[in-house]
């Protein structure tokens, strides 16, 4: 635990430091979606379900779009040998006008603040 204090696995840990080794990028540059959230003190109950659900969602890098052709460049390039999904993030905001249900899932998240 000590040695790697992420709910990430190892192997897609090391992928993202070759990845911003080879872009001279810090880790925080780059961060998995799972990094970014945890489930709420209140909400522990829902743990198990909640990171099933998310699982997938959770191991994506999200990317800046200062780095994302870098980073494109980088994995179409490169054989990673393993599946890496990530995700560009854009200045633009997407609003939304559905009514999200008070027991949703995203209430029983805690979000990091980053950009």
């Amino acid at each position: 635990m000590q040695r790697q204090p992420s709910n990430i696995p190892a192997h897609m840990l090391e992928l993202r430091v070759r990845l911003t080794d080879a872009l001279g990028l810090l880790d925080e540059d780059l961060p998995f979606v799972g990094e970014l959230i945890e489930v709420r003190e209140e909400d522990v109950l829902w743990s198990g379900a909640i990171e099933r659900v998310l699982h997938g969602f959770a191991l994506s890098l999200l990317v800046d779009e200062r780095h994302y052709a870098a980073v494109t460049t980088y994995v179409n390039d490169t054989r990673l040998k393993q599946r890496l999904v990530y995700h560009r993030l854009t200045a633009k905001s997407h609003t939304r006008s559905a009514t999200i249900h008070n027991n949703s899932l995203i209430y029983k998240l805690q979000l990091k603040e980053t950009a």
